[in-house]
């Protein structure tokens, strides 16, 4: 083999190595990136549960209020009833 074919080679292997080396990483940065954005996705989601449950909370404690209120008024009624009788 000459000194071209030997320097072809090696520069040939330098470039192959480099490029495969350049694709590793910018998958490794892709992927670091895709796991970001769904840790992000995951953090949102758990905040928006969060919210939900306490959104139900505060109905179910709504309800319970309307309810009471609505108990006294049926008594109301029913007594001014009774009382006309």
């Amino acid at each position: 083999m000459t000194t071209f074919q030997i320097i072809t080679i090696l520069f040939s292997g330098i470039t192959l190595l480099t490029s495969i080396f350049l694709v590793y990483l910018k998958l490794k940065i892709d992927i670091a990136k895709i796991e970001i954005r769904l840790n992000n996705v995951d953090r949102e989601l758990l905040q928006r549960e969060i919210s939900l449950l306490l959104v139900e909370k505060i109905n179910r404690e709504d309800h319970k209020e309307i309810i009471n209120k609505i108990d006294k008024l049926v008594e109301t009624i029913l007594n001014i009833q009774n009382a006309k009788n």
